[in-house]
């Protein structure tokens, strides 16, 4: 997680198009800091993303599956975490 962290940080303001969806967001997020994250880790940052995080849009919980197709809107904000064990 730290690597994430340190590739992408807090708060960083994404621009999208009208009827962008979460697949696009990670798309995005892949082309401006993957290759930062695979050189920092040896991991695909849209992997890591799409399979080991779990993301909330505008504090709800998204679907167990990851809904990738959901449009986002103006202003959405999303968290990708992951979860911990105990």
């Amino acid at each position: 997680m730290s690597s994430l962290r340190s590739v992408i940080r807090k708060g960083t303001p994404i621009s999208m198009n009208r009827g962008n969806t979460v697949n696009d967001l990670i798309g995005q997020l892949e082309e401006e800091f993957g290759s930062n994250y695979k050189r920092q880790t040896n991991e695909d940052l849209r992997d890591v993303l799409s399979k080991l995080f779990t993301l909330t849009i505008n504090g709800k919980l998204a679907s167990p599956r990851l809904d990738l197709s959901q449009v986002l809107r103006d202003g959405d904000e999303i968290v990708f975490f992951q979860w911990t064990g105990a």
